[in-house]
């Protein structure tokens, strides 16, 4: 949002660099599902800040055809109390996802059988 790029980064242009639709835009799909959660009485929704799109970001992701979950709460806002209902959902999600990688990349870099008959040893 416009507050919080200018405040920590100096500008609405450089926050670009970390907005989630705008990196979804750029680089995405990623090769992992994504889970996002918005209260839907967040007051970023609307009114005088209206700065919070989810709607964007899903419209973003199935353009780029991003595996992705997005959940929309009624009767949450930004709050810690928000985010303390559906911290457990997200880091047991995201942890299946990121076991799901490393098995995927695991595979990819483990020499073949074959090899593991040299290892350790010197070269002749």
């Amino acid at each position: 949002g416009d507050k919080a790029f200018k405040g920590y980064l100096g500008s609405v242009e450089a926050g670009k660099d970390w907005d989630s639709t705008e990196l979804m835009r750029k680089s995405g799909p990623f090769p992992f599902k994504i889970m996002l959660d918005v209260g839907l009485s967040d007051g970023f929704l609307s009114g005088e800040v209206d700065q919070l799109l989810p709607d964007t970001l899903d419209e973003a992701m199935t353009e780029k055809k991003q595996d992705f979950i997005s959940r929309k709460q009624p009767g949450y806002d930004h709050s810690y109390y928000f985010i303390s209902s559906f911290i457990a959902e997200h880091i047991k999600f995201h942890a299946a996802e990121l076991r799901k990688a490393q098995k995927v990349v695991t595979e990819a870099v483990t020499a073949p059988k074959e090899f593991a008959q040299t290892a350790g040893k010197p070269i002749k």
